[in-house]
């Protein structure tokens, strides 16, 4: 999967796991698109980190932050296994809703934090 088809299935994804959650508010949120911004390194992983456009409702669209971890230190966005990041519909519990936006926390990822290497 080539990076530009990941950040549209992605956008579905998100669409599809908010449509899950317990919080009648939350469901009736959806994903439009993601716009990737800048990589950035912190708290031993790399993250990238962008815009989401996420809508409400059929006319209410507005921008949130997103982050995004790629994996452990080693992790780059030229290297990304774009497929193995993106959440499988029987994974669930990788997106979480913050004051200032999506965390997406995909599980090979946080696998490959947790190891110390890049997801594969």
């Amino acid at each position: 999967m080539e990076e530009t088809e990941f950040w549209e299935a992605l956008a579905w994804r998100i669409g599809s796991e908010l449509s899950q959650f317990e919080s009648k508010h939350l469901r009736s949120f959806w994903c439009d698109g993601l716009v990737p911004e800048r990589v950035e390194h912190r708290d031993g992983g790399v993250y990238m980190v962008g815009r989401a456009w996420i809508g409400r409702g059929p006319r209410f669209q507005e921008k949130w932050e997103f982050t995004l971890l790629l994996g452990g230190a080693g992790a780059t966005r030229e290297r990304a296994n774009w497929t193995a990041l993106l959440p499988t519909e029987e994974e669930t519990e990788w997106l979480g809703i913050r004051e200032w936006g999506l965390e997406i926390v995909p599980p090979a990822a946080e696998r490959a934090l947790l190891a110390g290497n890049e997801p594969g």
